[in-house]
């Protein structure tokens, strides 16, 4: 699958009611602007309401008699659509066409930009359970894509904008059962083309899960505004933190769920954030950061600025006009800049990248702050060069020589099948990683190589030292323990063991005991200190044949037959001069862009290395 690269997209005259004002000559231009700077593919929606604009007429006590178009007109076709609209999309796809622009279709947009967009006659009904929700649903799909699949620039057909905002639903169940119904119902109208989720915020433990996504759909998505996603905005924009969560989040989807997954939406939110240069540092970082740990695309928030709109939710809330990567005249910003320049990368390099080669699986356990835990790991292994991969505590077990449970929490943090699994993983040769936020394991004295001798709850503040620098650390539990086998490379500032390394059969059992991870997921700056040195302990003994001097810039390694591919990335504001280390047995053969000597703020080396 090639890396798509683009914008969502609302025409710039009118936004979400550009079918009701529909204006090609708008559309051509804008899509000229687009295409000549880099955008290749593009996520559009056909506003539910504009399309199926059906009503039900009542007769006696409210009785139901039948269902008429919105003028009270009869439907040209069973499925209640619009003529009008239809023939107006064709003829979107075919100016999308002209710009080789390829298109994923959002089919149920009934949410948009805070606001939903439904047929009257569902208004106020449970869209995902409803029998006459469920109904018009189906038809829609039928509908539409029976209208419109013989449009080459269709790439895809995306299940809607964010259905998960359509109506609520505590149930897992409610969730999993509609996601199928929609699902399918694409798949049998047209089967010849990927089912993209378009969802966000999924979990593990709620209703909205990576794992129904992932067996309804072919490809995951994420909308990793740092704005919306717990703990991923507590520095700015262009800090480390900041810039490696959309890397992070999608690879999160795309490991647990075991399917592609890309970003679908991404965006600064406008000029109340930050300026534009700014907001192209963010975007041009992350272009390179994504592409290289395993995203399938970035799409930007979104083509333009729009013209000042008289309706909601334009007229509700004061970001939504200023959000895009041209201005109102169709003017470049600079975020647009970077997707030309990041586009001349791209037909430079050729082909696609193999994925990055993982260093270690992370588990996402039960009754924690899964995602804070994943987050925090996964930028304190980027600062030591290391790329993580993500699994869920009930899925088998990946194959791995070193396994996390970062910050472990409650008394069921997996399931026992499982830890006995992965505990005959490390007897016969792999390292388990186990720091603790109040959580139990079985065998832990034994595993561990520590006993527990007394604990208690706590709000503190404390240190340990590695390497000779002071770590500072917050915990809520204090576990009071001592070595019964565990060698002990730290104490803490109370004489208590903090971090403990154990021999378990062929493997080793590394423990920390103060919560890392979780600590760390609302510290605004505590990935500016040196937490990271944790990691560098755990994984000293790992082989890299290529990593970088300063925990700003990290590398990936690609397989690509007898060679690598590796990528540089610099997560800083400052240029990075040679920082780049590479195994004796290793030379550079071809730098394939950047300057692996100097790598600029928020940009990227990218070169070959072989064996010698």
């Amino acid at each position: 699958m090639e890396f798509m690269l683009g914008c969502n997209y609302w025409a710039s005259n009118a936004g979400a009611l550009m079918w009701e004002r529909w204006d090609a000559d708008a559309v051509d231009k804008d899509l000229k602007v687009l295409s000549e700077n880099g955008v290749s593919y593009m996520r559009v929606f056909p506003n539910w309401r504009d399309f199926q604009p059906v009503k039900v007429m009542r007769q006696w006590a409210g009785n139901e008699y039948e269902y008429l178009m919105t003028d009270e007109s009869f439907p040209t076709n069973e499925n209640y659509l619009d003529e009008t609209m239809l023939a107006r999309f064709n003829e979107f796809c075919s100016i999308a066409e002209k710009y080789n622009i390829k298109l994923i279709v959002g089919l149920l947009t009934g949410w948009m930009s805070g606001r939903l967009f439904v047929p009257p006659i569902l208004e106020g009904l449970n869209l995902y359970t409803d029998p006459t929700a469920l109904l018009f649903e189906m038809r829609f799909i039928k509908g539409f894509i029976g209208a419109t699949k013989h449009q080459k620039s269709i790439f895809a057909w995306d299940l809607g904008n964010e259905c998960n905002c359509l109506t609520y639903t505590e149930y897992r169940s409610t969730a999993s059962s509609w996601t199928a119904i929609v699902a399918n119902t694409i798949k049998a109208y047209d089967s010849t083309r990927p089912v993209v989720s378009g969802m966000h915020s999924l979990g593990t433990e709620n209703a909205w899960t990576i794992f129904d996504q992932a067996e309804h759909t072919d490809i995951l998505t994420t909308h990793p505004y740092p704005h919306f996603v717990p703990h991923c905005f507590k520095n700015t924009l262009t800090s480390q933190r900041t810039l490696l969560h959309p890397s992070c989040e999608t690879a999160y989807y795309s490991d647990i769920g075991k399917k592609p997954c890309f970003v679908e939406e991404i965006g600064t939110l406008g000029p109340m954030t930050c300026n534009d240069e700014t907001a192209s540092k963010f975007l041009f970082n992350n272009l390179f950061s994504v592409w290289a740990n395993g995203s399938k695309g970035l799409m930007f928030w979104c083509n333009s600025d729009f013209a000042d709109i008289d309706r909601a939710p334009y007229t509700w809330d004061m970001m939504e006009d200023e959000l895009g990567l041209a201005d109102k005249e169709r003017k470049p910003r600079k975020t647009l800049l970077a997707i030309k320049k990041f586009s001349q990368f791209l037909k430079k390099f050729g082909g696609e990248i193999n994925p990055p080669e993982k260093d270690a699986v992370l588990i996402s356990t039960r009754n924690q702050d899964a995602w804070g835990a994943a987050y925090s790991a996964y930028i304190l292994a980027k600062q030591n060069d290391l790329t993580l991969s993500f699994a869920w505590s009930d899925q088998k077990l990946p194959d791995s020589e070193i396994y996390m449970l970062p910050s472990i929490c409650s008394t069921r943090v997996m399931c026992m099948e499982r830890y006995l699994e992965l505990l005959e993983r490390v007897r016969n040769g792999a390292a388990l990683y186990i720091s603790n936020d109040n959580g139990f394991v079985a065998k832990f004295a034994e595993i561990s190589g520590i006993e527990v001798v007394n604990s208690l709850e706590v709000d503190e503040d404390g240190f340990t030292e590695l390497y000779g620098e002071k770590i500072e650390f917050k915990r809520r539990k204090r576990y009071i323990v001592k070595p019964c086998g565990a060698k002990v490379l730290s104490y803490d500032n109370l004489g208590n063991p903090a971090i403990c390394e154990n021999k378990y059969g062929k493997g080793r059992v590394f423990y920390v005991n103060f919560p890392l991870e979780t600590m760390l997921a609302d510290d605004s700056f505590g990935f500016e200190q040196n937490r990271h040195l944790v990691y560098k302990k755990l994984f000293e003994n790992t082989e890299q044949i290529v990593r970088s001097n300063d925990i700003k810039m990290s590398v990936t390694r690609h397989k690509h037959g007898e060679k690598y591919i590796c990528t540089a990335i610099n997560y800083g504001d400052e240029s990075l001069k040679n920082k780049i280390e590479i195994s004796k047995d290793f030379a550079v053969s071809k730098v394939i862009y950047g300057d692996i000597e100097n790598v600029e703020p928020h940009d990227a080396c990218v070169f070959e290395i072989e064996k010698i």
